[in-house]
């Protein structure tokens, strides 16, 4: 009889004296005993080799959580914090962080409301009309003004003694004040009425973007709407006697 037959065949959980392979004493073993490897660790009240690893698959495969956790709940504790990164972000965005739109103002500094002074005056000079005044506004800035002799509203245009009766134009200021010439060859005496606005006419570039493209900036009592502009407006009147 071999000696695993031998083995097999005596009683499980006894001690029987098992003779040593080519001679020499005999030793005890105990023969049925659990394999110290298959031990579970409900034997022993704890696992022999570290956590259970079958405990921990059969709890995966039963739906339960995995033994260590998962991949998503350990990556769990930083998805709120990146979720609220990312919407503090987009509220910022909304809310202002981007770039102020440029054109509010001189180099995109926003003025508010200006007040301009426009004023109109003349001279006459034989057979010519000095169209003058003094502003604050800046050098380059165009004005524009309309002259209208008290005949151009009286007769009709056939019958105008001179075809300037009525006529408009633009100055540019310089040092403060704007000037523009007429001449008045064959103007019957009457009234003359004169009109200077700003901004009617196009703008250089820092003055369009100081007043605004449509005055938008100017304030004062000397501003008026006109087809959806601010526009600031001087008026004058004198009798031609020449």
């Amino acid at each position: 009889m071999s000696l695993a037959e031998d083995t097999r065949r005596r009683p499980v959980g006894k001690t029987v004296a098992t003779p040593r392979i080519g001679g020499g004493p005999s030793r005890a073993v105990r023969v049925g005993c659990p394999c110290p490897l298959d031990r579970s660790a409900g034997s022993t009240g704890r696992a022999p080799f570290g956590p259970d690893r079958r405990g921990a698959g059969s709890a995966a495969a039963a739906g339960g959580p995995r033994a260590g956790g998962d991949r998503n709940s350990r990556r769990g504790g930083a998805g709120p914090a990146a979720a609220a990164i990312v919407l503090l972000a987009a509220g910022a965005i909304g809310t202002g962080c981007a770039p102020a739109p440029a054109g509010d103002g001189v180099d995109g500094e926003d003025r508010g409301a200006e007040a301009v002074m426009l004023a109109v005056d003349h001279r006459t000079r034989w057979r010519e009309l000095r169209i003058e005044g003094a502003t604050d506004l800046p050098d380059g800035a165009v004005v524009t003004y309309q002259i209208t002799h008290g005949a151009a509203n009286e007769l009709p245009r056939g019958e105008w003694p001179a075809q300037n009766l009525m006529t408009d134009g633009a100055a540019v200021v310089r040092d403060g004040v704007y000037w523009a010439r007429l001449n008045t060859t064959d103007w019957p005496p009457g009234r003359v009425d004169v009109l200077v606005q700003f901004p009617v006419a196009p703008q250089p570039e820092p003055v369009r973007i100081r007043y605004g493209p449509f005055g938008e900036h100017l304030t004062g009592g000397n501003v008026s709407s006109l087809g959806g502009s601010r526009v600031v407006t001087a008026e004058h009147a004198f009798d031609w006697t020449r």
